[in-house]
């Protein structure tokens, strides 16, 4: 969806960047409608499917966007600047802070979901919320990441962590280790033998 967003920004002529990270927080938001109409977890591979649609639309109409389309496919790191780290730090440091206030709210939502109505709480604001962080999140790693880049470092290192952390903080933690480490070793052994 960010991906998406980020052609049609081009098509438009907006920057890229704001058109992905607009498109994500639509979807963050459109999420929790979408899911609450379709079973199960069919809300993801609807949006997929929207995103990567509206991506091959605006690429079959606008030449440029081809090239955005392969840079945001593989990634852009070498052609990163300052400004965009700057991003990417000051992002990581405001989504380090909201999960820290949200993660016990979500994890109660997801374990014990009726504890917020026997509470007269609403859960949605929790979930919305944490739909908006990871959104966001993920836009701005598939600006600098690519596509399989951000996709790889938000699926595999929590799946791996999954089964061998003791709690739920040990596994966010786990899963940052093993996603530092999978990057960092990834991007070493890239750079030696001159490959994307």
């Amino acid at each position: 969806v960010a991906w998406a967003g980020a052609r049609s920004a081009l098509f438009f002529g907006v920057a890229e960047m704001l058109g992905g990270v607009f498109a994500a927080l639509a979807a963050g938001l459109g999420k929790q409608f979408v899911a609450r109409r379709l079973s199960g977890g069919a809300a993801y591979p609807v949006l997929l499917l929207a995103g990567w649609s509206v991506a091959v639309l605006i690429a079959a109409n606008q030449p440029l966007a081809e090239r955005l389309g392969q840079a945001l496919f593989d990634g852009q790191l070498y052609f990163s600047d300052a400004t965009q780290m700057t991003g990417v730090i000051v992002w990581t440091v405001i989504a380090l802070a909201c999960l820290f206030v949200l993660s016990r709210r979500l994890l109660l939502s997801h374990v014990y979901p009726d504890f917020f109505r026997l509470r007269g709480l609403r859960a949605w604001p929790v979930q919305t919320g944490f739909n908006l962080l990871a959104a966001f999140s993920l836009a701005v790693a598939t600006m600098s990441l690519g596509v399989m880049g951000a996709f790889a470092l938000v699926f595999i290192p929590p799946w791996l962590a999954f089964r061998r952390a003791g709690n739920w903080r040990r596994g966010v933690a786990l899963s940052l280790l093993i996603g530092v480490i999978a990057y960092a070793l990834a991007f070493v052994i890239a750079l030696g033998f001159d490959q994307p």
